[in-house]
């Protein structure tokens, strides 16, 4: 899906590097996670993973993940995720539209555009905070 977003064919670098991110992504979440090396990340697996981890100092698969999903979002490359960019990504992921928009205002507080430490944030909020109005709370959609 990732390649199909950022129009790459099968041979290009970029999806070629994608993969192996997304590898080093899996193997650091699954050492991890799976704790009992039975190749399943059980729900009390999640949890404890997602209990244990510091917000402060996120494991570097967690940073390369977060990295990933800003730079999926990031179409044009400028270091910036604008609504529009929002939108069409999550278009591809079968959002409707009218909750991607509303997602992103939640999201960028009404700014134009999310800049990738504001993502960072966000991204911190959707996986560590315990506040239900927490914008990083609609980084997928608003549901």
């Amino acid at each position: 899906m990732v390649a199909k977003i950022q129009g790459w064919n099968e041979d290009e670098l970029e999806r070629k590097a994608a993969h192996r991110t997304m590898l080093q992504i899996w193997e650091g979440f699954t050492k991890a996670a799976d704790k009992d090396s039975d190749g399943k990340i059980s729900s009390d697996e999640w949890i404890a993973m997602w209990t244990a981890q510091d917000k402060n100092s996120m494991a570097e698969w967690q940073k390369q993940y977060c990295k990933v999903l800003f730079n999926i979002q990031d179409v044009s490359g400028d270091g910036v995720v604008n609504g529009d960019e929002f939108v069409q990504v999550h278009l591809k992921f079968d959002i409707p539209k009218d909750e991607a928009i509303e997602a992103f205002k939640k999201l960028s507080g009404g700014k134009s555009s999310i800049t990738y430490e504001d993502f960072e944030k966000l991204y911190q909020d959707y996986f560590y905070s315990d506040d239900v109005n927490a914008p990083g709370n609609h980084l997928f959609g608003t549901n």
